[in-house]
């Protein structure tokens, strides 16, 4: 099925839409992407632009409260994760991205892990991450600052390697999940 096709057939109200087409390549293929904003009142926004070779994004962290509970083990899988993070992803331009690293031991907490960036405010329509929009945009809106932070809870217990058992978390694929959502990768849900 043709791309138009399949896009009709799910039933993309394009003539609502905000498009954009990304372009890269992985493993030596070349791809295309097509993706549609639409929100409420129908506003959205769309980036033109040229993506670079994968490997532009480097990471910095900050051990901040908490450091304790960060084994050098941990630390070798945090850094290592968050590059080979980096390295799959094309960006405009290389980026260098600041983490604050925080950590707790607690097995009795509902807190598991996360990573957060603030929202830059672009008006209406969707919100960039700082990380998303430092990406996207080049520009560092806030600052010196720190773009996004880590939070560990190492009450519960983790797998570093490629060994994951069943008692345990796998720590490489669960930062994964939590960077994505500091580079924009969110959904908010509210009860009703």
């Amino acid at each position: 099925m043709g791309r138009d096709a399949a896009e009709d057939a799910a039933g993309v109200d394009k003539s609502a839409a905000t498009t954009a087409t990304l372009t890269g390549v992985a493993d030596g293929q070349s791809y295309d992407v097509r993706i549609w904003a639409v929100n409420g009142s129908g506003v959205g926004e769309a980036r033109t632009g040229s993506v670079s070779a994968r490997g532009g994004i480097t990471f910095q962290f900050v051990y901040g409260l908490g450091a304790e509970f960060w084994s050098p083990e941990a630390r070798v899988a945090l850094t290592s994760t968050a590059a080979a993070l980096g390295r799959v992803l094309a960006v405009p331009q290389p980026v260098d991205l600041a983490f604050t690293v925080t950590g707790e031991g607690d097995p009795n907490s509902r807190i598991l892990a996360f990573t957060q960036s603030d929202l830059v405010d672009a008006g209406p329509g969707f919100s960039d991450s700082v990380v998303q929009h430092l990406i996207l945009t080049g520009v560092d809106s806030n600052g010196s600052a720190p773009d996004g932070s880590v939070h560990w809870n190492f009450g519960y217990g983790w797998a570093f390697g490629d060994t994951v058992a069943d008692d345990v978390f796998d720590f490489p694929a669960v930062l994964t999940h939590e960077m994505l959502h500091a580079f924009g990768f969110v959904s908010y849900v509210t009860a009703r």
